[in-house]
């Protein structure tokens, strides 16, 4: 109907198959995600980074915080 009123067709989609199978139907515009599942997925992948980093790191041998150069915020 859209198109036979000379509009562009557009709709939000949740994933990228989805937004694939959209375009298949004919729409002119699609998203393939959203800012909240894009920001709830990178979230996820530097957790399980830390958590991947954090099985193999040489705590012992990692300097203390005593030891760590301080910063200084007195402006």
């Amino acid at each position: 109907a859209a198109h036979r009123s000379g509009i562009r067709a557009a709709l939000h989609c949740g994933s990228p198959a989805y937004a694939a199978r959209a375009a298949q139907w004919g729409f002119d515009m699609v998203t393939v995600s959203n800012d909240v599942r894009l920001l709830a997925g990178a979230a996820a992948a530097n957790v399980k980074a830390f958590r991947e980093a954090s099985a193999t790191a040489d705590w012992a041998a990692a300097p203390s915080p005593e030891k760590q150069p301080s910063i200084n915020t007195s402006y």
